[in-house]
């Protein structure tokens, strides 16, 4: 006797749907697995970068003296000594040595300085706007927030034709009579917790914000933190302020200025914490329509600057410790963005941008016909919080530049010109997180200096 068939009469029919359905869910996950893979690829093969150590660090003669018809033109290549020498009058001896101490980060010198230059009647206006720009970012970074609103007020010409970001005043409003930032660090002195590399390369480390964890991002070229509106919404952040600003880029993106009460970073407790609320969806990072990574938040510059930073891939550690003292062999200096001093083979100096959040480093046209490099034209995927664009670059093979007792050597490195916002400086170019990707790296602010790998404690 046959067996019952208790098969609907459409099953046959059915089954080509369902696989049809499976398929439909698979193809999705395999070219986002196909993307994810060839992402990585590209990141990595666009930045190699091999470090060698030296057995000490080498010295490099002065740059020899330069005619400068521009003084200024000085400032702008880093040479604060030349632009010193190049001044006549006594109020720009003074603005050459409030510079001095301002790229030193002794900045209640350099806010004297800047404030005798703003209060000299004889001094020449564009002289004045500069002193003023340089005084209120600095105002701005080291988050004197009514002390900023103060010199909107008292300089209001100078404040509207100096090029400050408006944004800056959006923060300051927000912020100015609210409970300043602390850190408060463990009794051992330094804190580790979990480090990973994003998807798009950059450092990411394991935060907890109201007993909640997260991964955020750890970039050096973002001025302020930043909180995506997903979690502000989990953690019960709410904004200081109403009043908005815009984040322009590729595309115009508002934020929210706010506090985060508590956020903790392994055993070490940042309090009051200033962050800009941007929108989850401008914290994304996606091809053809598939999101890759979604950032909960950024570790910003406000926030970098105060701590001394061992990241080690190696070892999955981020380790954050009290900063040491200046040290009268810095590298590092701010002008808008941290910046590194570093050297070609023949003692040639290269200024370039620090930035954590950048995928890959990158140089300046003119270093290129400066150092007399042979290049080719190229072009690659450029990816950042809320854009992604495909960009033409030129590309040079082979470089070597110093820092400090290493040698990097970058197989292929590539042209950008939309580089760190700094004032006053044209940097070189900008190294990119993939400096330390095989060795660590060592960030330390308040005493002057990046170099790369970490210590043995």
């Amino acid at each position: 006797m046959d067996e019952p068939d208790f098969r609907p009469a459409d099953a046959e029919e059915a089954r080509p749907s369902r696989r049809r359905v499976i398929l439909f869910l698979l193809v999705p996950a395999v070219a986002a697995l196909a993307l994810l893979l060839w992402l990585r690829f590209n990141l990595r093969a666009a930045g190699q970068v091999s470090v060698e150590a030296l057995d000490s660090a080498p010295s490099f003669q002065p740059a020899p003296p330069t005619d400068y018809a521009d003084c200024w033109q000085a400032v702008r290549e880093f040479r604060l000594k030349a632009y010193a020498d190049c001044v006549q009058t006594p109020v720009q001896k003074v603005m050459a040595q409030a510079l001095e101490d301002f790229y030193q980060a002794r900045y209640p010198e350099s806010d004297q300085g800047f404030q005798q230059v703003l209060q000299d009647a004889q001094a020449p206006q564009d002289l004045r706007r500069r002193a003023f720009r340089a005084w209120a970012e600095s105002l701005l970074m080291r988050e004197l927030w009514m002390e900023y609103r103060d010199a909107m007020v008292y300089f209001p010409s100078l404040a509207r034709e100096s090029g400050l970001d408006p944004d800056g005043d959006v923060l300051a409003r927000a912020f100015m009579g609210k409970p300043g930032q602390k850190i408060d660090f463990p009794p051992q002195g330094n804190a580790r917790t979990a480090l990973s590399q994003a998807l798009t390369g950059q450092p990411q480390v394991e935060v907890k914000i109201n007993g909640r964890s997260y991964d955020f991002l750890l970039d050096t070229g973002a001025s302020l933190s930043v909180l995506s509106s997903t979690v502000a919404e989990e953690a019960g952040v709410e904004p200081a302020s109403q009043v908005s600003g815009n984040v322009n880029d590729v595309e115009e993106i508002r934020f929210f200025p706010a506090l985060v009460p508590e956020l903790e970073m392994g055993s070490l407790r940042v309090r009051n914490l200033p962050v800009a609320i941007i929108d989850s969806e401008h914290l994304s990072f996606g091809l053809a329509g598939i999101d890759l990574l979604k950032v909960d938040g950024i570790l910003g510059w406000t926030l970098i600057r105060r701590l001394r930073i061992e990241l080690d891939l190696r070892q999955g550690t981020a380790r954050f410790s009290p900063p040491a003292p200046p040290t009268t062999q810095r590298n590092v200096f701010w002008s808008g963005c941290p910046m590194v001093l570093l050297h070609t083979q023949d003692g040639t100096p290269a200024l370039l941008g620090i930035d954590t959040g950048a995928q890959s480093s990158e140089i300046r046209s003119r270093l290129i016909r400066r150092l007399g490099l042979a290049s080719q034209g190229d072009s690659h995927l450029s990816i950042g919080v809320g854009r992604r664009q495909r960009v033409t670059v030129q590309t040079v093979q082979d470089l070597d530049l110093i820092l400090g007792r290493h040698r990097l050597h970058f197989d292929s490195i590539s042209t950008g010109e939309g580089l760190l916002a700094l004032f006053f400086i044209d940097p070189d170019g900008q190294l990119g997180f993939n400096i330390a990707y095989k060795t660590g790296l060592t960030l330390d602010f308040t005493s002057g200096r990046l170099d790369l790998g970490v210590s043995s404690n």
